[in-house]
Formats: C-alpha cells, sequence, structure tokens
C-alpha cells in the first residue's frame, strides 16, 4: 500500500499526466484516491483536498458528496522541477493495483444524468416531505413547498450552492411532522 506523501505525490503527478494529454477541467478526486486503491473516508479526502489546496497545487471545488479538483501553474512546476521520475513510478503502480477495466476517463466529473441516479433517493425523500407538507397543511404549506422544490431543483445542479442546501433543510427541519424524513435526508446529504 502506498504512503501518504507517496499518494499525494502520485495524486497531483495523475494530474499533470492528465494535463499533458490534453485532457483538462476538473476531475473527481473521490473516483483519483480509488484508482490508487487508497483506503480513505470521505473526512481523509476532504482533509488531504484542503492540504494540496493551501499549498497551491490545486484549486478544489466543493460541493455535495465531494471534491473537483483542478491542477495549477505551481503544481505543473513541481512535478517538473522537483518530481520528473514520478509519471514512470505512477504508471507501473497503476499497472499493479488498478482493475483492469478502470481507464482515466473514470476519473472525469460525472454527467448530469449519472448524478441523478445517484441522488435519486435523495430526491425520493424530498418527495415525501413535500407531500406530508401538503397532507397535514394544505394551502397553509405553499411556502414550505415551495422551500422543498427549490431544495430539489438546487440538488439537481452539478455543483449545487450548499449554503443554500443548509437553509432549506433548516427551514424544513423546524417543522415537526417532517423533522425525522427532513432527519433522513440530511444524514443522506452529508450535513
Amino acid at each position: 500500500m502506498l504512503k501518504y506523501r507517496q499518494l499525494l505525490d502520485y495524486f497531483l503527478g495523475l494530474l499533470y499526466q492528465l494535463k499533458q494529454e490534453g485532457k483538462s477541467g476538473f476531475f473527481e478526486t473521490n473516483k483519483i484516491i480509488k484508482l490508487f486503491g487508497y483506503p480513505a473516508s470521505p473526512g481523509d479526502i476532504f482533509e488531504m483536498v484542503k492540504y494540496l489546496e493551501a499549498q497551491g497545487f490545486i484549486k478544489a471545488l466543493y460541493y455535495l458528496g465531494g471534491t473537483s479538483i483542478q491542477i495549477t501553474a505551481r503544481e505543473i512546476l513541481y512535478i517538473e522541477e522537483q518530481k520528473p521520475e514520478i509519471i514512470d513510478d505512477i504508471n507501473i503502480y497503476l499497472e499493479q493495483v488498478k482493475d483492469k477495466s478502470k481507464t482515466q476517463e473514470e476519473i472525469i466529473n460525472k454527467s448530469p444524468e449519472q448524478m441523478a441516479e445517484e441522488r435519486k433517493i435523495i430526491f425520493e425523500k424530498l418527495d415525501q416531505i413535500i407531500n406530508e407538507i401538503k397532507k397535514n397543511l394544505g394551502p397553509k404549506g405553499h411556502d414550505l413547498i415551495k422551500d422543498a422544490e427549490v431544495l430539489k431543483a438546487e440538488l439537481h445542479k452539478m455543483m449545487p450552492d450548499l449554503d443554500l442546501i443548509g437553509n432549506k433543510l433548516n427551514i424544513l427541519g423546524s417543522i415537526d411532522f417532517i423533522r425525522t424524513i427532513n432527519k433522513e435526508l440530511t444524514t443522506l446529504l452529508n450535513f
């Protein structure tokens, strides 16, 4: 198994390699970590991203369910000046550990359809909340229904606004008869 320092170097080296191959943009962090077969929790991955971002090696986008990262000029210089051999090391390591069905393409961000499929259970919980509000409050629940619909619309975005999500979850969490469903939803969303 890789040591943590090796993981960080390989992680950066892979981003460099992707850039050299003409692939740019943001890449899903958890998929890169899985590609290396490193056992990391979401919290471990978050801490690693924060560290690399603080060092100036990556730009990160934080969103529901993870992070996406992009290479920076500092990281390119780091690889070229201090770790040029890392690319060969990465390729050798990946050949030893990777599942042959995995490719670099798998670390590129998901499509909107894939994201919607992964969040299907979340949308079902929101539908439950909307139905409970309608049943218990009728027309008086109009604003709460709209809050739930806004939350649902926001979650259909590839990179939803986490502040907005937190705000709407707090509003819905204040209603007694949907508090249990809202707690389940909050757990699913990792809030």
